[in-house]
């Protein structure tokens, strides 16, 4: 019940409060993390491969809040 309420207020936030565009990639990285990379821990190894997607997608959306695209480039954020 936290973690869903948690997920729910924090998709919010990111959504009306930085950019749509975090708020899509934070809302994938939590279902890769709950639905994909946790299940495959107990699987394979390939969880490996999975959680580094996982641990990637932060700074991404970091990115994705500073310049609201995902793609490298020079930051214009001033």
């Amino acid at each position: 019940m936290f973690a869903a309420t948690s997920g729910l207020l924090g998709t919010g936030l990111l959504y009306y409060g930085v950019n749509p565009l975090t708020c899509y990639v934070g809302v994938f990285n939590y279902f890769l993390y709950t639905s994909i990379y946790t299940p495959m821990k107990r699987t394979s190894l390939l969880n490996t491969w999975v959680g580094s997607v996982v641990g990637a997608l932060p700074p991404i959306m970091g990115w994705a809040a500073a310049t609201n695209d995902v793609a490298s480039g020079e930051c214009n954020c001033i």
